[in-house]
């Protein structure tokens, strides 16, 4: 079971985009067997540097920035917690389905957005401990298909 104070996302995409403070979730979901689905959004927050990800340095392009996220001491502990309710469900006999995703609340965009044409590479990866292997969450996904789907034509601009 992965200690939540551990758990890094790494998002590569274009340097353009700005990831505001607590602007990325980590969403995670799990379904005691037949009841009802608990879904819990946790804010990430910016670490600065790329230190800790070093295997990843290799998938920038030129034009990408790679962020390295933390849980917040705050969702740390509340990741916690929903693990323990998980773990003790589970010795009780409850089986259930968990589903893990992540997500942008809070970014900008810098300088002129892309046309449609133009593509908006995006990647995710997630590492449940220190020193870890990176597992792939999404790649080769345009940010812009991604903005589609949730009815947002463009990116606020940063200024």
């Amino acid at each position: 079971e992965a200690d939540p104070a551990q758990i890094r996302m790494a998002v590569i995409a274009p340097e353009k985009l700005i990831i505001r403070p607590g602007g990325a979730v980590l969403s995670i979901a799990w379904r005691p067997g037949t009841g009802e689905p608990r879904k819990k959004d946790f804010s990430l927050d910016v670490l600065s540097g790329n230190a800790t990800a070093p295997q990843l340095m290799p998938h920038l392009k030129p034009g990408q920035n790679l962020y390295v996220l933390k849980l917040t001491d705050a969702d740390a502990s509340a990741l916690l917690a929903l693990q323990r309710e998980v773990r003790a469900a589970r010795a009780s006999g409850v089986e259930g389905q968990g589903d893990i995703g992540a997500g942008l609340r809070d970014a900008c965009w810098t300088g002129r957005f892309p046309t449609k044409s133009e593509p908006m590479p995006l990647e995710a990866h997630l590492r449940s401990e220190a020193g870890g292997d990176w597992t792939t969450l999404i790649a080769g996904v345009d940010l812009k298909d991604i903005l589609k789907s949730a009815g947002i034509s463009q990116l606020p601009s940063c200024a």
